[in-house]
């Protein structure tokens, strides 16, 4: 979205403060629900669809005519010993529907570790990993190549909270704290290693280690995957020790569900504050342009630090003809955030007056440099009133 036309001089300020905003949740998708022991939906996966305000489609399979017709793909593993055939054989048709937006949830009884080919016989025989060995539970996974999953009961019965941010732990099922999913029949297979996945996954769960993740989320393509090492068919089925097994059923999973259909908190930045900006003479000319602007996340994600871009503008809309005016920092923002607070105030100069003369709006361009991946890339733009600049 970066457009310079005219190089100008950027003279900023910014004051601060604290807000709050609170996102509500999108309309109902279609989550495509599916067991891999099964080769079909389990219906013990449909209450926790229902809970999260979503639609359940029973998938008989994971072709992409399958795919197509659902939003979020909800899959469990209930085997210890192996992946569902049928699902491994629809690998490239879950990587393109995921790679082209959908969501895909998984939650694995097997954490296969791969190895050295002929080794292991946790791994998946027939698929190599990034290294030329035999893949383990990252050939599952799209875009999960070097990855490490290590399969591993020395501290099953332990889960802890090491992201609260999302709606997996607080959302339509309820609220989750350290002690609501401890104490359970090997409540985790095992764990995912921290510094394996990508500096932008969300490591939601972990087991005692905060480097042994149990529930993680992480963007692929225009979508996104849910992986956990949580058994969770076996308390969807009613099984286990209650607590923790209703927590499982019944907050954790439809939060998962929700999470997952929101986009698995992905950012969306917009330019929250932008009144009609000022401008003033500098030498007997109108070349000084003063804006105030505030950027809020209105995701469900963390955004990292971007840039707002400001420029003059015929219309409301940003196109080649239009005239950069400078550039601000936005800090990262947490879900809800605004910043700066109450709003910063920027002044532009304008060193060549003759190009920009006339009435004009002034755009702000949110996340102009595209360093987010967000749920909605159309609503960064804004427009305020019409403004005089040149003569």
């Amino acid at each position: 979205m970066k457009k310079h036309f005219l190089n100008l001089s950027i003279v900023v300020f910014v004051m601060l403060l604290m807000s709050a905003f609170s996102v509500s949740s999108a309309m109902a998708l279609n989550v495509g629900y599916y067991d891999m022991c099964d080769g079909q939906g389990d219906p013990a996966q449909v209450n926790s669809i229902n809970i999260a305000g979503h639609t359940p489609v029973n998938l008989t399979d994971l072709t992409a005519v399958d795919l197509a017709n659902v939003d979020v793909i909800y899959v469990q593993n209930c085997s210890n010993g192996s992946y569902g055939a049928e699902y491994l054989s629809r690998l490239a048709d879950i990587d393109a529907a995921v790679s082209s937006g959908k969501r895909l949830i998984i939650h694995d009884r097997y954490v296969s570790e791969g190895g050295p080919a002929g080794g292991l016989n946790s791994a998946i025989q027939g698929l190599e990993d990034h290294n030329g060995g035999v893949a383990g539970a990252e050939a599952i996974l799209p875009g999960g190549a070097g990855f490490t999953m290590i399969r591993d009961f020395s501290d099953y019965a332990n889960i802890n909270i090491r992201d609260n941010t999302t709606l997996v732990t607080n959302g339509p099922g309820g609220v989750l704290n350290d002690a609501s999913l401890d104490g359970g029949n090997y409540s985790s297979h095992g764990y995912s290693v921290a510094g394996s996945l990508p500096a932008s996954a969300n490591l939601i769960l972990s087991r005692g280690n905060p480097d042994e993740i149990v529930t993680l989320s992480y963007h692929y393509g225009s979508g996104c995957v849910v992986y956990s090492t949580i058994p969770l068919d076996y308390y969807l089925g009613g099984s286990g020790n209650n607590p923790p097994r209703d927590n499982f059923a019944l907050i954790y999973a439809p939060n998962v569900v929700a999470y997952a259909a929101e986009g698995c908190g992905a950012p969306d930045l917009i330019v929250s504050y932008l009144p009609t900006a000022i401008a003033g003479k500098v030498g007997g000319l109108i070349r000084r342009l003063s804006v105030k602007y505030r950027v809020m996340n209105q995701g469900t994600d963390g955004a990292v630090a971007s840039e707002l871009d400001f420029y003059l503008s015929r219309d409301t809309a940003l196109n080649a003809g239009d005239v950069y005016a400078g550039t601000v920092n936005i800090p990262a923002l947490a879900p809800g955030a605004e910043a700066p607070l109450p709003y910063g105030a920027a002044n532009f100069l304008l060193p060549t007056p003759a190009s920009a003369v006339g009435t004009w709006k002034v755009l702000g361009v949110a996340d102009a440099n595209d360093d987010n991946a967000e749920s909605d890339e159309t609503n960064n733009v804004v427009s305020t009133g019409a403004v005089v600049m040149g003569k």
